[in-house]
């Protein structure tokens, strides 16, 4: 058979995270052509039909490229003095070992996620490593989502051998919205998908992934359901969030939503982690008061025993979905469409400044507290000014989750 006259590597390449954390990154298929005759190569590399890139190198030389998910990557490697042509595959298989990681903490993004991983997981049949904070992996342990073969930021990333451990992988790639690189939001999904901010949280890692969304509820730790630890009929309420652009911005209606609740027959319990006045925004009184720093553990058991939740668009929002408790969803930061669709009614009043999330113009990592990017905000009354969502909307809303669900 003839040869090439130089000697030829083919891989993934991921040793270009050698220097951060890869939340960014995805391995990349890398030619290199080592020896001491001197000739060029003429290097394709295709997906799918799709030419990716095309290059000549020299000896000693290499070459790599970009890749903004996984796909399976077909090279073509001419040599200009003999004329060969040869052919390489880089592709996923059953044998391929793989780390996938979460590129995100936040408890909405992984109850969004998990199942479509966990799906892709399953239909690759990879030897796949997933790298998840531990909090997020308690989420869904001892559970049908339980997060097997977890790896942590210690075992990739700490100390000067993490390269070794690298290397064991032939595949490595995250999943996330990366709204902190503007290139990797244009490009860090397949090119017929839409903005990630035009989809549904829970179609995130499919567009990134090429399978369809599992929207499943996922099953979160079932050992930490207990018996109820508070009395009657109640509901939750939560009603903070990390910016202004995510509250109800009416000031005072949250007072006038809990005295309702009880009119009802509930009583009120408040379980945001912020208490007090939190950043100008005044936690309601309510009948129960279990807000601060409490156990996600005991979150989950107050909202397994509630009769329905009410807050924000917000990870407590998807904790009460993934638990099965009907959600009354109040906010205009996100249009309906971006959240959850079933189990769900959504209290949303369209207005010049509504859906900034949505906006796929504007950055949303802005992380200035009265950030709005269509008008100036500098305190709460000018958010309450701009607020578009009534108290008498929120009862109805209220009524109707009501009527539909209990």
């Amino acid at each position: 058979m003839i040869q090439f006259k130089n000697k030829i590597e083919v891989k993934w390449n991921h040793s270009m995270m050698d220097n951060k954390p890869f939340h960014d990154e995805v391995s990349k298929p890398f030619v290199e052509v080592t020896g001491d005759f001197e000739t060029s190569y003429n290097i394709r590399f295709e997906s799918d039909g799709e030419l990716l890139h095309s290059t000549i190198i020299q000896n000693n030389m290499w070459v790599d490229v970009n890749l903004c998910y996984p796909k399976d990557v077909d090279i073509w490697i001419t040599e200009a003095f003999s004329g060969i042509e040869k052919h390489y595959k880089l592709e996923l298989t059953k044998d391929s070992k793989v780390l996938c990681y979460f590129n995100s903490n936040a408890m909405g993004d992984a109850i969004a996620w998990v199942n479509t991983i966990q799906k892709w997981v399953e239909e690759k049949g990879c030897q796949v490593d997933i790298f998840a904070t531990e909090f997020i992996c308690s989420l869904f342990k001892n559970g049908k989502n339980e997060i097997k073969n977890v790896v942590s930021e210690r075992d990739v990333w700490g100390g000067p051998e993490r390269k070794d451990r690298w290397e064991k992988y032939d595949f490595i790639f995250g999943v996330g919205q990366y709204e902190d690189n503007k290139w990797l939001v244009e490009n860090k999904r397949r090119p017929e998908n839409p903005h990630p901010r035009e989809i549904t949280l829970q179609e995130v890692p499919s567009s990134i992934l090429g399978i369809e969304t599992n929207f499943d509820r996922p099953e979160i730790n079932p050992s930490w359901i207990k018996e109820p630890t508070i009395d009657g009929d109640y509901v939750c309420i939560a009603t903070h969030s990390t910016l202004q652009a995510k509250y109800w911005n009416k000031i005072g209606g949250w007072d006038y939503v809990v005295p309702y609740l009880n009119l009802k027959g509930y009583k009120v319990v408040s379980i945001s982690l912020e208490s007090g006045i939190y950043c100008g925004n005044k936690t309601p009184k309510t009948d129960i008061n279990k807000t601060g720093y409490i156990p996600i553990s005991d979150r989950v058991n107050d909202l397994h025993h509630c009769k329905f939740f009410i807050g924000l668009p917000s990870g407590l929002s998807w904790l009460a979905w993934a638990l099965n408790k009907p959600v009354l969803m109040v906010g205009n930061y996100s249009k309906p469409y971006s959240e959850f669709q079933d189990n769900v009614v959504r209290v949303y009043k369209e207005g010049p400044y509504t859906g900034i999330y949505n906006d796929t113009s504007i950055d949303i990592q802005n992380k200035e507290w009265n950030y709005n990017p269509y008008i100036e905000c500098k305190d709460l009354s000018d958010w309450n000014d701009i607020e578009t969502i009534d108290t008498q909307d929120v009862f109805d809303g209220i009524d109707k989750l009501i009527d539909i669900y209990l």
